[in-house]
C-alpha cells in the first residue's frame, strides 16, 4: 500500500533528472523543422518543436523564462552559466511516452548523455492541482543548469535544488527568502516518520530504497536544510571539498551525530505544514 500510494503523489515530482540511458531523437530534432531560440544575457535556449504543436501553450510557459532565469541567478547554490540549453518539446503527453527511453513514469526528463531537455506540452501537474508545464520547464533547466556549474553535487542535492529552485519568486536574501512548499510533498509524512528512511547523504543509500522513496526524501531534506537555514552552509562545504564523503563530512564517521540529525529532520518533518510559504536560506 505504501509503495502504491507513494508513487501515485510521487509522480508528478519526477521531473525526471539525470538519465544516463539515451533518449531517441525525434524525427524533427534530426531534421530541424520548427526551431525557435530565444537568448538573453549570453543565455540561449534552443527549442526543438514538434510539428502541430500548439504554439500558444509554447508561448504561455517560455514567456517568464529569462524572469525565472533573472531570480535564480541571485541564488547562491548554483551559477548560471553564459551556454546553450537545448529543449525538446512535445506536443502532447502521449508523444512524449513514444520516445521516453524508460519505464519510471516520468512527466519530463533531462538527458544527461545528449544534455537534452524533453517536455511536453500538456502536463497535468496533480501536485499542485492545475496545468504547470511552466514549473516542469523550470525543474528541468535547473537540472541542465546544474549540470552544467556543479556536476560534483550529489544526485540527492541536485533534485532536491531542482524543485525547491522550481518554486522561487523572489530574489536572494538570506534567512527572508520565502519559497512554496506544497501539501502533497507531505501526505506521506505519517509513513516516512513510522519508517525513518534514512538521510540521502546515508551511505548506498541509493541502493536502499527505489527511485520515488529517493526523490521525496532528497527534496523534503533540501527544504529542512532551507528552512533550517543550513542549505547555504552545506553547498559552501561541498563546494570546498566536492571529492569528500558527504556522510563522513557531516558526521565525521560518528554513528551518533547521523542519528542526531536524522533525528532533527524527522522532528521537523511531524511539525511542518504544506501549501504555503516557508523561509529560510
Amino acid at each position: 500500500m505504501w509503495m502504491s500510494i507513494l508513487r501515485f503523489f510521487l509522480i508528478p515530482i519526477l521531473l525526471n533528472f539525470f538519465f544516463f540511458c539515451s533518449t531517441p531523437q525525434p524525427y524533427w530534432v534530426k531534421e530541424k523543422q520548427q526551431l525557435f531560440i530565444l537568448s538573453k544575457d549570453s543565455v540561449e535556449l534552443i527549442f526543438y518543436i514538434e510539428p502541430d504543436s500548439d504554439l500558444y501553450k509554447f508561448r504561455q510557459i517560455t514567456r517568464s523564462i529569462f524572469d525565472y532565469l533573472d531570480l535564480l541567478k541571485t541564488y547562491p547554490y548554483l551559477t548560471v552559466k553564459e551556454t546553450r540549453y537545448h529543449v525538446i518539446i512535445y506536443k502532447d503527453y502521449h508523444s512524449y511516452k513514444t520516445y521516453r527511453p524508460f519505464k519510471i513514469d516520468s512527466l519530463a526528463h533531462f538527458d544527461r548523455n545528449h544534455k537534452l531537455i524533453h517536455i511536453p506540452l500538456d502536463i497535468q501537474n496533480h501536485l499542485l492541482n492545475r496545468t504547470t508545464p511552466s514549473f516542469v520547464i523550470y525543474h528541468e533547466l535547473n537540472h541542465a543548469i546544474l549540470e552544467e556549474c556543479c556536476k560534483h553535487y550529489p544526485i540527492w542535492l541536485n533534485e532536491g535544488l531542482s524543485f525547491l529552485l522550481q518554486n522561487i519568486a523572489q530574489s536572494f536574501e538570506c534567512k527572508k527568502n520565502t519559497i512554496y512548499l506544497p501539501e502533497s510533498l507531505l501526505r506521506q509524512k505519517n509513513e516516512l516518520i513510522d519508517r525513518r528512511i534514512h538521510l540521502p547523504f546515508y551511505p548506498d543509500f541509493d541502493q536502499i530504497y527505489d527511485i520515488y522513496q529517493q526523490n521525496l526524501i532528497s527534496i523534503l531534506y533540501v527544504y529542512y536544510l532551507f528552512n533550517s537555514n543550513q542549505l547555504l552552509n552545506y553547498i559552501q562545504i561541498i563546494n570546498q571539498d566536492p571529492k569528500k564523503e558527504l556522510y563522513f563530512v557531516f558526521t565525521k564517521g560518528n554513528l551518533h551525530l547521523y542519528e542526531k540529525a536524522r533525528n532533527d529532520f524527522y522532528e521537523w518533518l511531524k511539525t511542518i505544514k504544506g501549501n504555503r510559504v516557508i523561509n529560510g536560506c
